[in-house]
Order: structure tokens, then sequence, then C-alpha cells
């Protein structure tokens, strides 16, 4: 399970401050995460960003709360290889969106 926020790398954030216009723009990144035995050798990271083509990034151009997305993706990028995903938004605010994600092997 991962908890994730629409925001910049903790460096980044610093970054802006000094140079303002040239730091990238937010990501998704992994603020929370808890693994299941199943995948106890797979870690994702805090601050870590998933793949900027998956179907999690659609539930966060949308201001509905309710909808959820599956796919099935490669996530090989973050150690995980193929997996499916199943992510819902979380109810927070316009300027700060979070999502909640299951992710196992596919």
């Amino acid at each position: 399970m991962l908890v994730m926020s629409l925001r910049l790398r903790p460096t980044q954030e610093r970054d802006r401050a000094y140079l303002p216009g040239l730091a990238p723009g937010p990501r998704l990144r992994v603020d929370y995460t808890v693994r299941s035995q199943a995948w106890f050798d797979r870690y994702v990271p805090k601050d870590k960003s998933i793949i900027e083509h998956s179907i999690i990034y659609e539930l966060i151009s949308t201001l509905e709360f309710d909808q959820a997305v599956s796919a099935v993706e490669d996530w090989s990028s973050l150690n995980l290889g193929v997996v499916r995903a199943e992510a819902i938004r979380l109810p927070t605010d316009a300027i700060q969106a979070k999502v909640l994600a299951f992710v196992v092997p596919a």
C-alpha cells in the first residue's frame, strides 16, 4: 500500500527558494508505505516518485474522490516489476492531491 501526494522532492523545495522557475514541476511522491510479507524484500522509499505514465496520474486531474483506477503496469524503475495498481484519490484540498494505491504483483 502506498500513500502518495503531488509535491516536489524535499531538495527541490529548498532549491526553489534560491532558483525560482528552474525547479521541475511536482510529481506523485510516496508519503507512506506498508509492505506485505509477500513483498518484504521490495521497498519504495519515502519521497520516491512513481512513473509518470502510470494510470494513477489520471486521479490527480479530477476533483472527484469516488473514482478508482486499476491497471497492470511496468514499475521496474521502482524495482517492483510488472504490477497491478489500484488507486483512489483521497479527499483533500485541491492544492495537494493525495492518492491511496494498492500495488500487487501481476
